[in-house]
């Protein structure tokens, strides 16, 4: 939805670059073609936002679980059916600052909010050092919140799974999925692994995830993981 004067400088972008060099490394998913193919039906991105809404971020989410459920097949992951589908409008975001659109001109799009059909089985225990149990009614809106910008620890005591993620922004709208599948998730703004090594040694989480939009990825050339022994 960029303007026409908008040109790519290149038909691969960096996530794909990344994506084929890394493929034989690391699990990497890149949820490109799975996006693409929905964006025929709906709206996965918002038209005022570099960030993808909730349904497009649900998309993310299924690639992602999908992937993890081959080592950890008991894993129940969320489906569509589990949520009310709602079309709501959204005249926020940060590409209307970036190019300087006017809102209205967006006013009649509407795009899907995924409300759970059931209540929350997860509460936010601990934002940022101060532990504070939250439980959230079906209807938080977690990409319109001041906490979710911060670091979160979310447990489930009915799930299963301790999960570590480095995160972006783009991990605000999977919050919800995320938290609903795995017994501990905590949510960590970071984008150096080295910096958390230490963690995830004394901590021993299940699954580390290292979430990144692809405008940060040139953070990852003068951030190189330098994996630390363990006994």
């Amino acid at each position: 939805f960029y303007p026409d004067y908008i040109k790519k400088i290149n038909n691969i972008g960096h996530g794909q670059q990344l994506r084929e060099y890394l493929k034989d490394k690391i699990n990497i998913i890149y949820p490109y073609e799975e996006l693409l193919n929905e964006k025929k039906n709906e709206l996965i991105y918002w038209k005022t936002d570099t960030h993808w809404n909730e349904y497009g971020a649900f998309i993310g989410y299924t690639t992602l679980v999908e992937k993890i459920m081959v080592d950890f097949p008991e894993i129940k992951f969320q489906k569509e059916d589990d949520y009310i589908k709602l079309k709501t409008p959204y005249l926020d975001g940060d590409s209307l600052k970036m190019l300087g659109t006017d809102s209205k001109k967006y006013q009649n799009d509407r795009y899907y909010r995924l409300i759970p059909k059931n209540e929350h089985s997860f509460s936010v225990i601990r934002i940022d050092n101060n532990y504070q149990k939250i439980t959230l009614d079906r209807e938080y809106d977690f990409s319109s919140s001041s906490i979710t910008r911060r670091n979160l620890l979310v447990t489930s005591s009915s799930k299963p799974l301790k999960v570590l993620i480095l995160r972006d922004s783009f991990s605000i709208s999977m919050i919800k999925y995320m938290s609903e599948t795995f017994g501990n998730v905590e949510y960590v703004n970071e984008k150096n692994f080295n910096n958390l090594q230490d963690k995830i040694i004394s901590e021993k989480p299940d699954i580390v995830i290292h979430e990144i939009v692809e405008r940060y990825t040139g953070t990852l050339k003068t951030e190189v993981p330098k994996l630390k022994e363990v006994n």
